[in-house]
């Protein structure tokens, strides 16, 4: 009599993890990205610039949502952070239902043959 041991939900908690690993090094990107135009912005950096153009295009998609909350002397400062708390705030809550509906422990099963 020998005993098999399986493991099942592993393949689903991998998932899980490399899944949330994907979200967050997106979710830093996009806020490395949002914090380098706030920069630029604020710095009055030269929008003839082909590197400050492609940030500038890149965050314009990121930031559309957001154009208008802040009006004056500091939109250029605070839409980019309203973006980054919203989109961060995003990511981790994706992340805490993933984890709450499929991170089910894994589970040992043992069988006698």
């Amino acid at each position: 009599m020998s005993n098999n041991v399986e493991v099942r939900g592993v393949a689903r908690l991998q998932f899980v993890a490399r899944f949330s690993q994907v979200l967050y090094v997106v979710m830093g990107a996009t806020n490395a990205l949002l914090v380098l135009r706030a920069l630029l912005a604020q710095s009055g950096a030269n929008e003839a610039n082909r590197f400050v153009q492609f940030v500038f295009a890149v965050t314009d998609v990121l930031m559309a949502p957001f154009t208008g909350i802040v009006t004056g002397q500091y939109t250029d400062l605070y839409t980019p952070i309203i973006a980054i708390i919203v989109y961060s705030v995003i990511v981790v809550i994706l992340v805490n239902v993933m984890v709450a509906i499929l991170g089910r422990p894994a589970q040992v099963v043992t069988r006698d043959e």
